[in-house]
């Protein structure tokens, strides 16, 4: 059933107009009652009921010109006011005064805005002490909302609203409740809507979708096409649970037909989403996962490699509308495939880098191996090779140290040749040789002539020559 507006409150406000000048600006909406005539302080309803509407002067008076279940923006100082509680939306506040002289009064200088009933009232209490001018006396004209013209207003305006033979408040009294029929054509329609974009989504039309799914029912621009929206929305809601069972069947028995052609990587994605459980009903979910599990049993059985199964397995027994059994094929087939590889591998292997390749690749699933033999085998092979090298290492290193050995002779016995050989005008590590004697040599230095024993000598090249403190000092590691 659809509710109907509640009795309309029947005090708006009461208007606390101060006097102008130094008074402060204060923002009020408190005003007459303009349903009762009675004076109370307005309390703004909680319910979800609220209708308002533009009062807007015309020829014959004044007139609601636009009506809106959504509350207009009240800094606009339009003059919008809520039907349900006759209470102004604008600053009803007073504003600052104005003078008047002999001649009248100034408008240019008041803050006067007659379409929201702000308008200049003649100050009683007399004249501004000490402003006399040549032209008279100057009195003092205060600038406030006129409640008494507003007030006539509003129920000259109300009284122009009928609906179902009734008048004014008894009218408003007659209307169902706004928020709760729009809310309720807005659920209908948003849901209409989504049926609509999946539609078009998966490339096909809905027949039976309502002409009304377009309209907006929030803002009307007159009584009368208010009225009209209200006759369509209570008449689309009698039918509204009945459209909506349509058109989701007709949406659920087209999409069985999209997913029946869906190929098992296109059916995956689209159940994977998730997003469908929003339009989609529980019997076509069902044939959903049935022909996925269906789609996926012919998949899994074309895998030509364990890697395929494996990648299966990884990203997709997860999801939850596969079967056991369907999994279960996945993993049945990636043992099959795996041993398969693994036997072949084995049979071929000749160097180490297959034998590698074996205890690498099918290692990590030695439990699932039906044989651990060619394992052991890759094993016993590593470690052969491994030995080998070891003793193969060891042989090198025996001939370098031979090698080593026989170099090292080689250089002291060249050392040793050159030394029992020395001659004056011989080249050696430090200069020239200019002196032999019996066990010294006198050599031209860096740092002039120098004894030196013969055992201390050098080819040219072999050693560095270094002196300190203008001492020789023996070259170190020379062995000789």
């Amino acid at each position: 059933m659809i509710s109907f507006l509640k009795k309309l409150v029947p005090a708006v406000a009461v208007l606390t107009l101060a006097s102008c000048g130094s008074t402060p600006k204060t923002s009020s909406h408190q005003s007459e009652n303009v349903h009762s005539g009675s004076t109370y302080k307005y309390v703004e309803s909680g319910a979800d009921t609220k209708l308002f509407a533009l009062l807007v002067e015309v020829k014959d008076g004044y007139e609601f010109k636009r009506f809106t279940t959504m509350k207009p923006n009240e800094s606009l100082n339009e003059p919008w006011v809520n039907l349900d509680t006759g209470a102004p939306l604008w600053d009803i506040s007073d504003r600052d005064g104005c003078a008047m002289d002999n001649l009248g009064i100034d408008k240019s200088s008041c803050d006067i805005d007659e379409k929201l009933f702000i308008t200049t009232q003649r100050n009683l209490s007399g004249a501004v002490v000490g402003a006399v001018l040549s032209m008279g006396l100057i009195s003092a004209v205060d600038v406030k909302f006129d409640k008494d013209l507003y007030i006539a207003s509003y129920q000259n305006a109300l009284s122009k609203l009928i609906y179902k033979g009734k008048s004014g408040v008894d009218a408003l009294n007659e209307l169902p409740n706004m928020i709760m029929l729009s809310r309720e054509f807005n659920f209908s329609t948003s849901q209409l809507k989504l049926y609509q974009e999946v539609a078009k989504s998966n490339d096909f039309e809905l027949t039976s979708l309502p002409s009304s799914l377009n309209s907006d029912v929030s803002s009307f621009p007159s009584f009368s096409s208010l009225l009209e929206s209200i006759r369509q929305m209570t008449e689309y809601s009698s039918s509204s649970a009945s459209n909506l069972k349509t058109v989701h069947r007709e949406l659920n028995e087209n999409l069985v037909e999209k997913i029946l052609l869906m190929t098992e990587g296109e059916l995956f994605d689209w159940i994977d989403k998730d997003d469908h459980k929003n339009f989609v009903s529980q019997k076509t979910q069902n044939i959903a996962a049935d022909r996925s599990n269906e789609l996926a049993l012919k998949t899994i059985s074309k895998f030509k490699s364990y890697q395929e199964a494996e990648q299966w397995i990884q990203f997709r027994s997860r999801a939850k509308h596969f079967e056991p059994r369907t999994v279960d094929a996945a993993k049945k087939q990636f043992v099959d495939l795996l041993n398969e590889s693994y036997q072949s591998k084995a049979k071929s292997a000749q160097l180490l880098v297959d034998y590698k390749y074996i205890i690498n690749v099918y290692g990590p699933h030695k439990d699932k191996l039906h044989t651990k033999k060619y394992l052991e085998i890759a094993n016993k092979k590593i470690a052969e090779y491994k030995k080998e090298q070891q003793v193969l290492a060891q042989k090198s290193a025996e001939q370098r140290r031979l090698y080593d050995q026989q170099q090292r002779q080689k250089f002291i016995a060249n050392i040793k040749s050159y030394r029992n050989s020395l001659s004056e005008g011989q080249d050696s590590h430090c200069g020239l040789i200019v002196e032999v004697k019996d066990k010294i040599v006198r050599v031209e230095t860096m740092v002039g002539l120098k004894f030196f024993k013969k055992d201390q000598m050098y080819p040219a090249g072999v050693a560095n020559c270094r002196f300190l403190n203008n001492v020789y000092q023996p070259p170190r590691g020379m062995g000789v």
